[in-house]
């Protein structure tokens, strides 16, 4: 950016207190969050250190830096003023912005590989634009994405329309994905249902445990349908029946293979290198069979079950299928 471009901005930002008045709170936070940076007040440059930098390995792929988001939210900023002083003024609010550069319609489905026609001519010259054509298709559906903290009088809309403005300065779209203040926790209707509903269902398990093992000492056998039921939620029974050995190892793979899938992408350039191998093809179309597993792990639990054994699956496949 240049320096016609950040004097037209803080322009633009100042004038729309002007403009719109709830504006003015989030002008007058960061001016005062600006005259305690130059000061070197610690709780200012708490926020320049919560704040993303710039984003490490952009060139291989990396489109985040997401700052830090507890340093940020315990920010806590408290008049100095003889008059009222320790009174709260306004606390740190983290915010997340995402850029990404104007595209043409999307014109059909890119490979990881492949380069927009539209961009080839940059791609040839071997240029910096030649690296960003290499990515261009990612920003369909990803974007890049910067966390920064602000003063909390500042609305997602004030925020939003600050990113706004840089984007059109560095010719990218630019606008908020969330801010989040820290509140006092607060609960809801649908909270406190929640914790009764989990309540209900933890004292049916200690219910259905004690009388389980008071079974089985007492070798009793209870045949009334509402001990039935509330044995059935027996803790000490169940995981008998998860933790059995004959099937555990097919268990095993079963929780393994729907996890390997859920692998976090560092950055685009390291995944077409692994790609390449012969061994992260495994990973790669996990992807695919994840619903596979997820009904072969439940034919296992079913196999646990004494009405129910996988010797019969063959002949209901082929009820199923004819």
């Amino acid at each position: 950016m240049n320096e016609f471009g950040k004097t037209t901005t803080i322009k633009e930002i100042l004038n729309m207190s002007t403009l719109r008045p709830a504006y003015a709170m989030c002008v007058q936070e960061t001016l005062k969050l600006v005259a305690g940076i130059r000061k070197l007040k610690p709780w200012a440059l708490r926020f320049i250190d919560s704040s993303a930098k710039s984003i490490e390995g952009l060139m291989l792929g990396s489109l985040s830096s997401i700052g830090m988001y507890d340093e940020c939210v315990d920010t806590v900023v408290y008049s100095e003023k003889l008059r009222n002083k320790g009174e709260l003024i306004f606390r740190g609010q983290y915010c997340s912005l995402e850029f990404k550069p104007p595209l043409p319609p999307k014109k059909g489905a890119y490979k990881l590989d492949s380069i927009m026609p539209e961009l080839q001519p940059f791609f040839d010259n071997k240029s910096l634009m030649a690296e960003g054509a290499k990515y261009a298709q990612a920003f369909y559906f990803i974007s890049i994405r910067i966390g920064v903290c602000v003063p909390s009088g500042c609305t997602e809309d004030d925020i939003n329309q600050v990113a706004e403005l840089v984007g059109e300065q560095l010719g990218v779209d630019g606008e908020v994905a969330t801010c989040e203040v820290k509140k006092e926790t607060e609960y809801t209707s649908l909270n406190i249902l929640s914790f009764c509903a989990f309540g209900t269902i933890a004292a049916i398990v200690l219910i259905g445990s004690s009388i389980d093992i008071y079974s089985y000492y007492t070798k009793t056998v209870f045949n009334h349908i509402v001990i039935r039921v509330l044995l059935a939620f027996s803790f000490v029974t169940n995981f008998k029946k998860f933790s059995n050995t004959k099937i555990i190892f097919s268990k095993f793979e079963m929780l393994k293979w729907n996890s390997v899938p859920q692998y976090d992408m560092v950055g685009l350039e390291p995944l077409k290198i692994y790609a390449k191998d012969f061994m992260f093809q495994a990973i790669l179309n996990a992807t695919y069979s994840v619903d596979s597993f997820f009904v072969m792990g439940g034919l296992l639990n079913m196999e646990d079950s004494s009405s129910f054994n996988l010797r019969n699956i063959s002949n209901i496949s082929k009820q199923l299928i004819w």
